[in-house]
């Protein structure tokens, strides 16, 4: 560029707003510049919505696809229930009491199922159930890979977690709300949240406690 290419002043400002001017289609792209993807718009990673029904976007505009995690319920099979649903507490053959939880995650390392749960190739899954008022009920951290889900790419399960609740009787939370947490990290280290508040209800094979009853 020579000297007299580098103009300053009031000068430069009038031959801009000429040029955009001349060109009213300028105008538009500058200020669509700043919009979804875009050097000054909003990073599609930063979002903060983690699920998995809203996680794969198809706007070029949007760009990757968002990780993602919903929590669910099931044993057998990975059942959406929502904030509300009804969900059972079984009592397994151990005495103890639990809930199924089923995970569905998107757009994150799903591990792999050749290699041992411990890898560190495999995704780390937290779980933690809380009563009305907070209090902790359950609280596991396991690594296992997850099994890819047919006709939803990019998405994938884990069935059938048992989250053993430190009580000693269905009847103790029958009818109150209970909160399941989700946590997700791959080995990348991205992680996924999902809360849900369910309703409790007993189960046709839970029984009444045998005394002495220790949590």
């Amino acid at each position: 560029m020579t000297r007299n290419a580098v103009r300053r002043g009031p000068e430069a400002v009038f031959l801009l707003l000429a040029a955009l001017a001349a060109a009213p289609g300028c105008i538009e792209r500058v200020l669509d510049a700043g919009v979804d993807g875009g050097p000054m718009g909003i990073d599609a990673a930063n979002r903060t919505d983690s699920s998995p029904g809203d996680a794969g976007g198809t706007d070029a505009d949007a760009g990757p696809p968002l990780p993602g995690l919903e929590v669910g319920t099931g044993n057998a099979a990975f059942i959406s229930a929502p904030d509300g649903a009804d969900v059972e507490v079984h009592q397994g053959p151990q005495g103890g009491f639990h809930v199924y939880v089923s995970l569905r995650v998107a757009n994150i390392l799903p591990g792999d199922p050749t290699l041992p749960p411990s890898d560190p190739a495999q995704p780390t899954t937290r779980v933690i159930a809380t009563d009305a008022v907070g209090t902790v009920l359950a609280d596991l951290t396991l690594t296992f890979p997850y099994a890819p889900v047919d006709g939803m790419d990019g998405t994938y399960e884990l069935i059938g977690w048992a989250e053993v609740l430190q009580i000693c009787a269905c009847a103790i939370v029958a009818g109150d709300p209970l909160t399941i947490t989700g946590i997700v990290t791959d080995s990348a280290g991205t992680t996924v949240t999902d809360a849900r508040t369910w309703m409790v209800v007993e189960s046709p094979e839970c029984q009444p406690p045998v005394p002495p009853c220790s949590i």
